[in-house]
């Protein structure tokens, strides 16, 4: 794993309730494709 288990954790957990703020917080996991699995 790339990072540590608490943060995915969080980023799935912000993506179920607030995507906004998931969009903002992650924007560049996103854009490098990485995903709470990873």
């Amino acid at each position: 794993h790339i990072f540590g288990q608490h943060v995915a954790e969080y980023m799935k957990m912000l993506m179920d309730e607030d995507e906004e703020a998931y969009k903002k917080q992650f924007s560049q996991y996103i854009k490098l494709g990485i995903t709470p699995d990873d």
